[in-house]
């Protein structure tokens, strides 16, 4: 049970929290922001209280075990996502009172048990909620014939898009035929049997998951068109080998590579600014990672798992380094920190075993906790800011067999007199040596 004095649940605050089954939120919370519960696989139940008004994006994704929910009469906000990919949903309660005056889009993407969703959009619109394109579709996502009745502003921000036709789901060579603009949601969700597939330049868009699960899929080219890799786009593609961005892409989305263990190096090009959450999560063959300039945002466990990449650069507007980040790149052995960046998260190179050296450049103003947890042959830190503080990093300690911590007898840690890391040094037993 969440604590009476908690007013907010923060972003990823019990994110990928597997045990987790049940939660109780108090009535003095007024908001849960996103990916706080996401990907909580086994959350059976949860109660919200009725002073939460806005919930963010992402919040409940994925949490697949989950069979009900009860809106609270409080609530005036639902975020972009909310409950996607919760695949046990059958039950959304909307109390007569409820106060929502705003939904974000998809947040019923996935729900495939969620089968009364034309009586919850029909309650929704009496009282008078505007319900975007993208909710009134939860489960197929994109339809191709607009309503009347619906509002002119939703078509015209929603032109109807030419979706992929129906297809032969034994072929392993698909042709996709020119004209088409769109790649619709489960148009080749989980087709085990293709291996290739041509996209003419006439696409513009992906749907989220296109091709999630198409385990046999080896390799694919994008169109220049495309801006965005969408969510879990290419999630599970287990023979993925290669796959070649479109000059024109801006961002790569939540989980869009996740688990794509054949994946053995990728080069973002140069438009590109962000990398969302879990983006490479578990690619653990992707060696060589090649990111632009362009980059500002890598998002949290972007490479997580990749247990066979050795180094990495951080490009230049990239501000912080998310929790969870590199955790578990066990082979990751150079990483080049510049000027620029001002935090490192939770656990952001935790379990990097082969890391020797890291350097913090004078911008780093925050490490945190766990940060550098089972680094077992990092030897060298240097670090310029004179008031950050280490003392939860776990800088110069390892993990032994029974998973206790273990001080090392080789650590050195470089910074000025007088500073917060000779604190930490002399502290911790630790050569120090002054850089001033």
């Amino acid at each position: 049970m969440i604590p009476d004095s908690v007013t907010s649940i923060e972003e990823y605050a019990f994110c990928e929290c597997t045990s987790l089954t049940s939660v109780m939120i108090p009535d003095s919370v007024a908001s849960i922001e996103e990916y706080a519960f996401c990907g909580c696989t086994s959350l059976t139940s949860i109660t919200i209280g009725n002073s939460v008004t806005s919930v963010g994006d992402s919040a409940f994704k994925g949490c697949s075990a989950l069979t009900s929910i009860i809106l609270p009469v409080s609530l005036k906000h639902l975020g972009n996502k909310v409950f996607e990919n919760c695949i046990s949903l059958k039950c959304v309660s909307i109390p007569d009172q409820l106060r929502l005056k705003e939904i974000g889009e998809g947040i019923f993407d996935g729900c495939v048990l969620l089968s009364d969703t034309d009586s919850i959009v029909k309650k929704l619109e009496e009282k008078r909620i505007k319900v975007p394109y993208m909710v009134r579709l939860f489960r197929k996502i994109i339809k191709y014939i607009v309503p009347d009745e619906w509002e002119s502003d939703v078509i015209a921000e929603n032109p109807t898009p030419i979706a992929t036709p129906a297809y032969d789901k034994n072929l392993k060579h698909i042709t996709i035929p020119e004209g088409t603009c769109f790649i619709s949601y489960d148009q080749f969700r989980h087709n085990t049997v293709m291996t290739d597939i041509t996209i003419p330049s006439s696409v513009t868009e992906l749907g989220k998951g296109c091709f999630e699960g198409c385990s046999s899929l080896h390799q694919i080219s994008l169109p220049n068109k495309i801006k965005e890799i969408p969510v879990d786009a290419f999630k599970n593609c287990t023979s993925l080998m290669r796959i070649d961005f479109p000059k024109s892409l801006l961002s790569i989305e939540y989980g869009a590579f996740e688990n794509c263990v054949s994946l053995t190096q990728i080069k973002i090009p140069d438009c590109v600014t962000e990398i969302g959450f879990a983006a490479f999560k578990d690619c653990f063959s992707l060696a060589e990672v090649t990111l632009p300039d362009s980059v500002t945002y890598i998002g949290r466990s972007g490479f997580h798992g990749c247990s066979s990449l050795t180094t990495i650069i951080i490009p230049i507007g990239v501000k912080s380094i998310e929790s969870f980040t590199f955790f578990g790149c066990a082979s990751l052995n150079s990483i080049t920190i510049p000027d620029g960046v001002e935090g490192i998260g939770w656990s952001a190179f935790a379990g990097c075993a082969s890391l020797v050296k890291m350097f913090f450049p004078d911008s780093v103003t925050y490490i945190g906790e766990k940060a550098f947890d089972g680094c077992n042959s990092l030897n060298l830190v240097v670090v310029l800011n004179r008031e950050v503080d280490l003392s939860e990093s776990l800088i110069g300690y390892y993990t032994d067999n029974n998973g206790l911590y273990r001080k090392k007898d080789d650590m050195t840690i470089k910074g000025y007199r007088n500073s917060t890391a000779e604190q930490y040094a002399q502290k911790n037993s630790f050569d120090f040596v002054p850089l001033d």
